[in-house]
């Protein structure tokens, strides 16, 4: 087992008691793991709401439609069914200091804004960067964070979803880089449908931005970086910032990214602390139409230490990522170089789907990075005081299951659901050890897996070993012949692979 897998189990140990504590003594302990591993996109229900015999429950009745399929919008999953927001009031007054604009600091800060609280974000980078950075380009809103955004918000969540492109409702999945076949296909659609929640879906990460920040109005100041927080005797937090200046909060939350400055203070430890994941991404989005684009959505190309993803994001455009196994140390071409590096080197033999994508994108379209991501943090809280973290601050991870900006999403309304339970701000830390309880389990699990993913790509996986005849030979010719390249045979025709990324 690798030390991810074994510190993911250590967050099943540890948290699954404590979540049957809070259900109650009579609870079930396979009750309280699945309570532990819900995602809040739907309210959990109990046996007899599942078994029908109880009324249908709020998620049921704001069900939206799955949509038609098409390629270009999501607008056809709205539905005028939509009338209440699924947010608990607070029953108090609480100043709450959001530190970071990303999206979970600003998901967060409409949360609390419909909950009921003077909410304020704070951000390093000036506005108009927020506005015009690809910040990691498009973002993959999965069922799960569309359900959340949804009961957070129906209005909002329909103005999200006309600016989002379906693909939940296209073939996904994984294909061999040299060959172009396919391994398996993503059912993405089902799931979804049975849950009644609405497809996966992209949408270009400066529009949710931008929906998010219209929403909060002038609560979002630009410019501004938290250098330290100061937990008050008798309650309530001072941030201090760069500038000198400081301000005051009843709440302070970090939402800051992986390198995190709340998170650094709150751990006593470097912002530098995270784990090189043994792979640079290059990213890039370019003008191209997939002969395929009405039947699939994404499409994974993997080979050895090394995959490729392309994925339909709207208006006549395909964005994609190229993950190397490369040393941190280890330097690789920037520009134009890196561009003729992936095309004609990096994927020089591959399958002309991968090359042809390539080929259309403009160099400043590309960046890269190394990626980084931190265990999942069994050992060290998630709060302190009045100070608590959400998003990649605290649980950062591989992008292979696409779900980190969604747990941050579904982070956002757990904690804002916590603080609704309390009905006085100096119970706030006992709200943010709850929410920590809540959110430990299911991020741990994603980590985990999205670093097994990472793993077994950079360590184990091969082009499958294949038998090929050779035109005016008499003999086959075997490809790719090795452990490995067997190994991979016989995952593909045990199913292997389907079961593996099934489970992720």
């Amino acid at each position: 087992m690798t030390p991810v897998l074994l510190l993911t189990s250590m967050a099943f140990a540890s948290a699954a008691p404590a979540a049957r504590t809070r259900l109650g003594a009579s609870v079930r302990p396979a009750h309280a793991l699945r309570a532990a591993l819900h995602s809040p996109a739907t309210p959990l229900r109990s046996r007899q709401q599942r078994s029908g015999s109880r009324a249908a429950p709020a998620w049921r009745r704001h069900a939206v439609s799955m949509g038609d399929g098409s390629p270009s919008s999501a607008s056809s999953s709205s539905s005028s069914s939509l009338v209440e927001p699924e947010i608990r009031k607070l029953s108090y007054p609480l100043d709450v200091l959001v530190v970071g604009g990303g999206i979970g600091g600003l998901t967060l800060a409409k949360t609390l804004k419909m909950a009921g609280a003077n909410v304020r974000v704070t951000e390093r980078a000036d506005i108009e960067t927020i506005k015009l950075r690809a910040a990691g380009g498009p973002i993959q809103l999965a069922s799960n964070a569309l359900g959340v955004l949804r009961r957070i918000d129906p209005e909002l969540f329909k103005r999200i979803q006309t600016e989002c492109t379906v693909t939940g409702l296209r073939n996904n999945g994984l294909k061999d880089g040299k060959t172009g076949d396919w391994y398996l296909m993503f059912d993405t659609k089902t799931p979804a449908k049975k849950r009644e929640l609405p497809p996966t879906a992209v949408i270009d990460r400066p529009d949710l931005q931008q929906l998010l920040i219209d929403d909060l109005g002038n609560k979002v100041t630009c410019g501004k970086t938290m250098v330290r927080y100061e937990n008050l005797a008798g309650g309530g937090v001072d941030v201090h910032y760069s500038d000198g200046s400081k301000e005051r909060a009843d709440l302070v939350v970090g939402a800051d990214g992986i390198w995190s400055q709340v998170r650094a203070q709150m751990h006593e430890e470097d912002k530098k602390t995270a784990t090189y994941s043994g792979f640079k991404v290059f990213a890039g989005i370019c003008e191209y139409t997939p002969h395929d684009i009405k039947e699939v959505g994404y499409k994974v190309f993997m080979g050895k230490k090394k995959y490729f993803v392309a994925t339909d994001i709207g208006k006549g455009r395909v964005q994609w990522y190229a993950f190397i196994g490369v040393d941190a140390n280890e330097e690789t071409p920037e520009g134009a170089e890196a561009l003729t590096w992936l095309h004609d080197d990096v994927f020089g033999e591959w399958t002309n789907e991968v090359r042809e994508i390539i080929a259309a994108t403009e160099v400043s379209a590309v960046e890269n990075r190394a990626l980084y991501d931190r265990p999942p943090q069994i050992t060290k809280s998630w709060s302190d005081g009045h100070v608590a973290l959400v998003g990649d601050a605290i649980h950062p991870m591989m992008p292979n299951l696409g779900q980190g900006g969604c747990m941050a999403i579904e982070d956002a309304f757990v904690l804002a659901d916590e603080l609704a339970k309390i009905d006085d701000k100096s119970r706030v830390p006992e709200a943010l050890r709850a929410y920590r309880w809540r959110r430990q389990v299911r991020t741990a699990a994603v980590q985990g897996l999205s670093r097994f993913g990472a793993e077994m790509l950079l360590r184990f996986f091969d082009h499958p070993m294949r038998v090929e005849m050779e035109e005016g030979k008499m003999m086959p010719r075997v490809v790719n012949f090795g452990y490995l390249g067997f190994l991979m045979a016989a995952w593909k025709v045990l199913g292997v692979l389907d079961t593996t990324f099934k489970l992720q």
